[in-house]
């Protein structure tokens, strides 16, 4: 912010100064904050029209050697706009996160209430199953037999005997032949 104020400052005096921070860092050492967009408010109408006409899309990195060196800005004025906008918007935007963070809340907790529902059946029914077994153990047993798997009678493989247990060689021509 400091850095856009300087920026800023040169071409006339600046009332406020408002930088959306990027939710992400890019770069796993960068320690530099990324911004969004930004909105400048200038005590003189005037001089924020023309700043605005002069620098849009012009580039304001400096120096060859600058990190900002290729930074293109995309800069408008805003006619009617008021910092009670921006103040509205960000409201907006915040409560719309916290209304999908509570959204993502009550999905999460209703899987775990299922998955905690379904577990206490399963022990129940595992229950239900023991003291079952602990009554009757022969009832196993008789469940086996009932569960047995279903067997298909196969039927028996033909054998064609030929001499020597060979093909006859016009069967070896037909199979092979050149096409």
């Amino acid at each position: 912010p400091t850095r856009v104020r300087q920026i800023f400052s040169k071409y006339g005096k600046l009332d406020r100064l408002y930088l959306t921070p990027a939710t992400k860092k890019k770069g796993r050492n960068n320690k530099r904050t990324l911004y969004l967009d930004g909105w400048v408010e200038f005590l003189d109408k005037r001089v924020a029209k023309q700043v605005a006409q002069t620098l849009n899309t012009t580039p304001i990195g400096g120096a060859r050697r600058s990190a900002y060196y290729e930074e293109l800005w995309n800069i408008r004025y805003l006619s009617g706009f008021k910092w009670v906008h921006l103040n509205e918007k960000m409201a907006y935007d915040n409560a719309v996160r916290e209304q999908k963070l509570r959204m993502g809340l009550s999905q999460a907790k209703k899987a775990n209430a299922m998955y905690t529902a379904r577990a206490e059946k399963a022990q129940v029914d595992e229950h239900v199953q023991h003291r079952k077994r602990k009554r009757d153990p022969q009832a196993e047993a008789r469940e086996s037999l009932n569960a047995t798997a279903l067997t298909f009678p196969q039927h028996k493989t033909r054998r064609v005997e030929t001499d020597d247990n060979m093909l006859p060689l016009d069967v070896l021509k037909k199979a092979f032949a050149a096409t």
